[in-house]
């Protein structure tokens, strides 16, 4: 019977011989004293691109361990393959090598033998295999024993059987155990399928009340603004009308007042008039009394003015005699009565004289007659353009005014000209009114005020020469 040696079953079968010995001697000789990775890189130098042969040595190696080592444990050799990413396999056989011959060597435990060299998983079919192999192996030798060989067939058949039978029990139990742990898995699977519908339905029902929240939400706060405005129109309308009835209080006070003090001087103008009428009445009968008599003389009293008992006098003349009573009469009141004196605080108003006045009334002091004196700053009007900045227009009016006291020039008051807003800042033209005393400070000092700020005097509306310094802003 012809044995295959390129079978595994062969190098793990067989049993130590010369060329395991020489190989191993070899192995010492040449890498013996070297380290993990000088053994490996030796070694893959020795049969470089000769997969079959390393295998062979490895195989080779384990055999000779397992004569001269009687701990070493059961198992086979681990099927090598290439894997993506990883090491290859004649690198994977040099590892091998080198853990079985430090191993043998003693410095490699059998655990790690066992756990990166052996594979565990095929004992139970190394032992059938190395059971069939010895039979066959013996059987070759000895011819006579072929009823012994036919016994240990039929007990390997049987144990295959038994092994058979024992593997289809743990075939069917396991899965058994699949399909009910399936069962579980589809039950839990379709209640929690359930549940997440539920979820999504409840999530849905969550959203369209979320919505319908919104909406009523953003209704009320609609009718809350409009109450707002409508109440702070109210309350508008309230103290317009209340400023009102307080306005229309004091006018009909000042009216009562007024009233009041117009009365009082109707009847002291009406008592000074009649005083008055009465005096000129007395007046006027005193000269026509005292009045001497002659060509030019009045020689007519109040009975001449009687005319209309006198039925002979024709209409004519009664008009001419009338007229020239009434003449005479107004002359003759003009003549006895005083004129009153000029009072010298109200002197009269000529058009003549010198500042208005008659000079022989002109007796007023002189000295409260002067210039008004007043305490007055004068202020110089500037213009501030390229005013960059990211706040209110309140709160850079007020840094500017901060920034000029910092520096000793006080700022009386600010106006915005213009205001150029962009996304995130803005920037303005300001007005500002300085006390004329510190302009100095800024007209003298080119870096007063940061740098891209620039500055102008203020150029009235009337003075300019048609140029648009301002923009069109007015004065």
């Amino acid at each position: 019977m012809a044995v295959d040696i390129d079978n595994d079953l062969y190098y793990n079968t067989q049993s130590v011989s010369g060329i395991d010995e020489d190989l191993y001697g070899m192995l010492k000789e040449k890498l013996g004293a070297k380290d993990r990775l000088s053994f490996i890189s030796g070694l893959l130098n020795i049969y470089q691109n000769n997969e079959l042969e390393l295998k062979h040595v490895r195989e080779s190696l384990y055999d000779y361990a397992r004569h001269y080592c009687p701990n070493m444990p059961d198992g086979s050799l681990s099927t090598r393959v290439q894997r993506s990413n990883g090491k290859t396999v004649m690198e994977k056989y040099a590892i091998d090598i080198y853990l079985l011959f430090n191993y043998v060597e003693g410095s490699v435990s059998s655990q790690v033998i066992e756990r990166d060299v052996l594979s565990a998983h095929k004992k139970k079919q190394d032992r059938l295999n190395e059971t069939i192999n010895e039979t066959c192996i013996d059987s070759s030798f000895n011819t006579e024993s072929e009823r012994d060989m036919i016994k240990s067939i039929v007990e390997i058949k049987q144990l295959i059987q038994n092994n058979s039978t024992y593997m289809k029990e743990q075939f069917e139990r396991l899965e058994k155990r699949h399909e009910s742990e399936m069962k579980c898995l589809k039950e839990e699977i379709l209640s929690k399928s359930k549940e997440i519908e539920k979820l999504k339905s409840d999530n849905i029902d969550m959203l369209n009340r979320e919505t319908t929240q919104r909406s009523e939400n953003k209704l009320l706060q609609q009718e809350i603004n409009t109450l707002k405005f409508e109440l702070s129109l109210h309350e508008e309308v309230k103290s317009a009308v209340n400023n009102f009835n307080s306005k229309c209080a004091v006018i009909e006070s000042k009216l009562q007042s007024f009233s009041t003090n117009m009365q009082k001087l109707s009847g002291k103008l009406e008592s000074e008039y009649h005083s008055e009428q009465t005096q000129q009445t007395s007046i006027g009968e005193e000269s026509v009394q005292n009045s001497p008599k002659g060509n030019n003389s009045t020689t007519c009293n109040y009975s001449v003015v009687n005319v209309e008992n006198d039925d002979s006098s024709s209409s004519e003349r009664d008009e001419t005699e009338v007229k020239r009573t009434e003449t005479l009469y107004s002359e003759a009141l003009q003549s006895g009565i005083k004129q009153p004196e000029k009072s010298a605080r109200y002197p009269e108003r000529n058009g003549n004289t010198k500042f208005g006045y008659t000079e022989e009334n002109w007796d007023i002091d002189k000295n409260v007659f002067r210039g008004v004196q007043r305490r007055r700053r004068r202020t110089e009007r500037i213009v501030l353009y390229n005013v960059d900045a990211f706040d209110k227009i309140e709160h850079v009016t007020a840094a500017i005014v901060e920034y000029a006291a910092d520096k000793g020039v006080k700022v009386s008051s600010t106006w915005l000209l213009k205001e150029f807003k962009f996304r995130r800042n803005s920037v303005y033209m300001i007005s500002l009114n300085i006390d004329s005393r510190d302009f100095y400070l800024i007209e003298e000092d080119d870096y007063f005020w940061p740098t891209g700020i620039t500055w102008r005097k203020w150029i009235p509306k009337s003075k300019r020469d048609g140029r648009n310094y301002y923009d069109d802003v007015d004065d």
